[in-house]
């Protein structure tokens, strides 16, 4: 049997891909369009999730079939799940997850170019697609030897409210609240990818982006756009440098172009992973080190540069948590909604999350405002944090300080991933045993 993709939460746009549009407050199977049947009748994989506001993003990869589509649920008001034509008064939500073609509109071929990574902010996507070239060492017949190398791209669509789409926003005049257009065709994005370069990462907060590039001279770049009024592009801006208090901000740009983010990264060291919040960004080093800039309103960056032995991280809108390579998850920032698993309401520096007794973490993941925790055995969730839309699967809409226990009903199926979204959770569970 195939894998099982399960979603629970907020569903107004029909994003969670139920088929309708009421929030679940358990996990609940998702559902697929009649035109993907061929592929999912074969074995397959999902490779990657994001959701936001009001819309989802899925890639899904069969080896037995060799290919790669990309899916996407929810709204496409602004043409965030593709281009839609500016005389549409009134756009139906995709309550299924529908193959989702952003490769067309410019002229190019789902034969020639396949989703790889995916990422989104509040309204708008972004797809990085690969493709195959090959290059001849030898004869251009028979038997020759040759290599194949890969060619890297990113398209964005959907809302540019704050530069998301890489190019400048009609709507961008300081002290002005922007109104967005939406998004007729499709935007390449200028990442500057020479010879051998290619994408890493991809991740988006609410209003912001950040890209990590491997392969290059230097070995590694990252790059970001979007919202930057905070400082979130600039690691000039982490919590030992920027001075709280109203007016004392450094005046940065409302948004800005893609722009090289410069890390005080140790010789020797690179960087491991990256996560966005509402305002910051943070990135782990390969000593277990965090850096992280931006916003520090909610205590949510506040000293992390000290912290060391960190094996992963994670960020929710205000807030920042860490998994130790010794087992334990800590957690500073917002608490409005009990997303720090602690006691308290306003923001808190760095504290412990209780874990359930006997559990040994192997994953840590959050949504918007709540936690999920997978045990390293993979066959049991926990959650906890804000819950106003059931997207804590618990049955209710009752916030949680302590992580609990979800019943996933596996019968006896591992979870093979999980990922968070805007008030939604999303996982997935293995291939049937049997």
């Amino acid at each position: 049997m195939p894998p099982i993709l399960l979603s629970c939460g907020s569903n107004g746009s029909s994003q969670l891909s139920l088929s309708h549009a009421q929030d679940v407050h358990t996990l609940t199977p998702c559902h697929f369009h009649p035109t993907i049947s061929s592929l999912l009748n074969k074995p397959y994989s999902i490779t990657d999730l994001v959701s936001s506001s009001t819309h989802s993003l899925a890639i899904v990869h069969s080896s037995e079939l060799d290919s790669t589509i990309l899916l996407g649920a929810g709204t496409n008001t602004l043409g965030q799940l593709g281009p839609r034509c500016a005389l549409w008064d009134d756009v139906k939500p995709e309550s299924r997850f529908k193959p989702v073609d952003l490769l067309t509109p410019l002229g190019l071929s789902a034969d020639d170019w396949a989703p790889c990574k995916i990422a989104t902010t509040w309204t708008t996507s972004f797809v990085v697609y690969r493709r195959r070239i090959a290059n001849l060492i030898g004869p251009t017949s028979g038997s020759g030897s040759g290599s194949v190398s890969e060619e890297q791209m990113m398209i964005a669509c959907g809302s540019n409210d704050f530069g998301e789409l890489s190019i400048p926003s009609i709507n961008a005049e300081e002290g002005k609240i922007s109104i967005t257009r939406p998004s007729d065709v499709p935007t390449i994005v200028k990442l500057g990818l020479e010879k051998g370069e290619w994408v890493e990462k991809v991740k988006g907060g609410q209003k912001h982006v950040l890209v990590l590039v491997e392969g290059g001279p230097d070995g590694q770049r990252l790059i970001g756009w979007g919202a930057s009024r905070r400082g979130e592009l600039d690691p000039t801006s982490t919590s030992s440098s920027k001075p709280k208090g109203k007016g004392k901000a450094i005046p940065y740009p409302s948004s800005s172009p893609p722009t090289p983010v410069r890390l005080d990264i140790p010789p020797g060291e690179r960087i491991v992973d990256i996560a966005l919040g509402a305002n910051h960004s943070v990135a782990l080093l390969s000593n277990g080190q965090v850096i992280a800039w931006g916003s520090d309103t909610k205590s949510q960056i506040s000293s992390l540069g000290q912290v060391k032995g960190i094996k992963s991280i994670a960020t929710t809108w205000g807030g920042t948590y860490l998994l130790t390579e010794t087992g334990e998850i800590w957690s500073q920032g917002s608490n409005t909604h009990s997303q720090l698993l602690r006691s308290g309401e306003g923001p808190a520096s760095r504290g412990t999350v209780q874990l359930p007794s006997g559990v040994v973490v192997g994953t840590l993941c959050t949504g918007s405002e709540h936690v999920m925790v997978i045990n390293q055995e993979r066959t049991q969730m926990w959650v906890g944090g804000w819950n106003e839309h059931g997207n804590l699967g618990v049955g209710d809409c009752a916030d949680r300080h302590r992580l609990v226990a979800v019943d996933l009903v596996n019968k006896g199926r591992k979870i093979r991933e999980v990922w968070g979204g805007c008030a939604a959770t999303w996982v997935c569970l293995e291939d049937d045993p049997s």
